[in-house]
């Protein structure tokens, strides 16, 4: 991703994407356990390349699979403003600033090398979108401000 050209005009539909890449981790999901429950706005369309956009769901839908309780859940919110993937667990052994950067762990987790949330923020990043992680009350919250698309800016 360090010499990856970002297409300026590319548009990614996340309201189809987001529920794709959910029912394609949803054996992982099942396999834990796992309650998932979404609020898709539809037509929502951001700056993205559709496989990085691809990318970046893949590594948000597997640490909220990764990084939750047996029996948990996980909450996806998008809007045409952003999304939220929330997910139950225990809170993270390492500083939260840590968290996005290359091979941090928020927890012990056996199965993670700690890369995910780097390349999350990367693509992120490449677009001018904002990331942004909390935990809350049993609940990790990794938020994306999506950038506002070219020509969209409202004129003054």
């Amino acid at each position: 991703l360090e010499h990856y050209e970002s297409a300026p005009d590319a548009l990614a539909d996340l309201s189809q994407l987001v529920p794709a890449t959910e029912a394609a981790f949803a054996d992982l999901a099942e396999m834990k356990g796992l309650r998932t429950t979404q609020h898709i706005m539809p037509g929502v369309r951001v700056p993205l390349d559709a496989s990085l956009a691809q990318l970046l769901l893949n590594n948000l839908f597997s640490n909220a699979i990764r990084h939750n309780l047996p029996g948990g859940e996980i909450r996806v919110q998008l809007s045409a403003t952003e999304l939220l993937l929330a997910n139950t667990g225990h809170a993270p052994t390492a500083p939260v600033g840590e968290l996005f950067g290359r091979f941090k762990k928020g927890n012990a987790a056996l199965d993670s090398i700690g890369i995910g949330l780097a390349i999350v923020k990367r693509i992120s990043e490449l677009y001018g979108h904002r990331i942004s992680y909390d935990y809350a009350e049993g609940w990790h919250h990794l938020r994306v401000v999506f950038a506002p698309a070219a020509g969209s800016q409202k004129r003054t």
